[in-house]
């Protein structure tokens, strides 16, 4: 079915070009300009029928109560007077209120645009001041949050750097204090190691300490002024045992016993042979690199075998505590990455037979000791470096498990060898637990042997004595029931010969 037309007559709306609301924008603006009103460029047409038909209707009133006002006037003086009013006169009457009417119309005209121009400055003006108020507002509020931010920070400055300041002015103080009587400079007072050879005994920090600096310490501390927080206030809370003479050797805390030079190459990045921190009361240089040999090296010397032997795990284990202690005592950052190094090499040591971990921990040291001499660069020794890893134990096999070919743990961690334990066998018993007898080759049947006897009517091992070998079972055997009752008291060979 097509779509049902709507019956009915349409209306027919009369168009009148007098009506506001059928006039066209320009139009609408062109009358209020004439009007005097003043109209933004972005207002809407229906805005501006309104205005203008306000604008109409307020005209109007105000003219037509302005010319009643004077036509009262006018005939009231009329009448006083009693004359007569010809029609040439009443034509001069009714000009003169048309003309006073025209005048009234054009004044409240302009008082009309007028008001209405005021009305929409001052609603505009006052917009712009509400506007003007919140922006300079906004302005007060970050103007002061800034200057609040700028004082914050100068006040950090400047607490840190009093901190700083009073940091560097304790350690310069320490030291002066310790070096007061004996150092000057950098110049070492020599003594003489095992071996008779003068050397410097210089610490860490390029102090030099010896029994007049320890004297003159333990003098200082005992004095009873200390500041809070300070070494000499620990040494008054019992820390150390400290009597008139020293400290205790059995309160101080544990101390590396290596040379001074040594512990100097190990603090600036060189290259340390491990073994040479196991040998006893060793004053070589304990370095691989050849360029700074001193009088008290061992270069001058006959070279010791030890120095080149491979470690074991354990004794790379000791060795390494050792350098790590003295690493972190000058770089106390560097602990948990010289741990996370020291468990990979644990783990290269549990997986990989043989001496491929202390392969790769001399090779390693010697790239970084060479990274950081001649490239300033300081390596991470808690990344593995795999390419030197797979160089070393490619062609090597790793430990695996005897029963399931893990590399992940060793036989005897096994899951499958703690199920299988309860349903093994011992090859030496047979299945009720009796031992296994050979002879001649064969196993000696325990059943014949036993109460009930062998039953099988062709049993595979021999029918034999477990005691004598005979023909017979244990239990008729003759040497075993000699043996249950003991030696015989009498007879012919107990009988004593005179």
């Amino acid at each position: 079915m097509g779509p049902i037309r709507r019956s009915g007559t349409r209306t027919n709306v009369h168009y009148d070009p007098e009506m506001p609301e059928n006039w066209t924008l320009v139009k609408l603006r062109q009358e209020l300009n004439t009007r005097g009103i003043r109209i933004p460029p972005n207002t809407r047409r229906m805005a501006l029928v309104r205005l203008f038909r306000e604008s109409r209707e307020n005209i109007s009133s105000d003219a037509g109560r302005n010319n009643e006002g004077h036509a009262n006037t006018i005939f009231g003086s009329a009448r006083s007077q009693n004359s007569t009013v010809t029609d040439t006169t009443t034509d001069h009457v009714h000009g003169a209120i048309l003309g006073s009417a025209r005048s009234q119309n054009s004044t409240a005209t302009d008082t009309t645009t007028d008001h209405v121009h005021d009305a929409l400055l001052g609603s505009a003006a006052s917009q712009d001041a509400s506007v003007e108020t919140n922006n300079r507002t906004l302005i007060n509020i970050v103007s002061r949050l800034s200057t609040t931010v700028q004082s914050l920070q100068q006040n950090v400055t400047t607490l840190t750097g009093q901190v700083n300041t009073l940091i560097t002015q304790r350690t310069v103080d320490a030291r002066e204090q310790a070096t007061s009587t004996t150092i000057t400079g950098n110049t070492g007072i020599p003594t003489f190691g095992s071996t008779g050879n003068p050397r410097s005994e210089v610490n860490s920090n390029g102090l030099n300490f010896n029994l007049e600096t320890a004297y003159s310490a333990l003098k200082s501390n005992a004095l009873p002024t200390a500041a809070a927080g300070s070494e000499e206030q620990a040494l008054r809370n019992n820390r150390y045992v400290q009597t008139p003479r020293g400290y205790s050797a059995e309160s101080l805390p544990f101390v590396e016993t290596v040379t001074p030079q040594l512990r100097r190459n190990i603090i600036s990045g060189m290259d340390i042979n491990l073994s040479s921190l196991l040998i006893p009361y060793y004053v070589g240089m304990g370095t691989t690199d050849g360029e700074d040999k001193s009088e008290t090296s061992s270069y001058h010397t006959k070279p010791d075998p030890r120095l080149n032997r491979s470690l074991t795990i354990g004794e790379f284990i000791q060795a390494f505590g050792i350098y790590k202690n003295i690493m972190c005592s000058a770089f106390p950052h560097r602990r948990s990455e010289l741990d996370t190094y020291e468990r990979d090499i644990v783990d290269m040591a549990s997986r990989y037979p043989g001496n491929g971990f202390y392969e790769y921990h001399r090779r390693f040291s010697l790239d970084s000791a060479a990274h950081l001499r001649y490239n300033n660069m300081a390596v991470d020794w808690s990344i593995r470096n795999n390419t030197l890893f797979c160089n070393i134990f490619t062609n090597i096999r790793p430990n695996t498990c005897n029963n399931c070919g893990s590399t992940f743990h060793t036989s005897g961690f096994c899951s499958a060898t703690q199920r299988s334990s309860g349903n093994k066998i011992n090859d030496s018993q047979d299945t009720y637990g009796r031992e296994r007898v050979f002879h001649s080759g064969r196993e000696i049947c325990n059943n014949f042997n036993g109460h009930r006897g062998c039953i099988l009517p062709r049993c595979r091992n021999a029918h034999v004595c477990l005691a004598c070998k005979g023909d017979h079972p244990k239990i008729n055997c003759q040497q075993t029931k000699n043996e249950f009752q003991g030696p015989q008291k009498n007879g012919p060979h107990t009988q004593r010969r005179n």
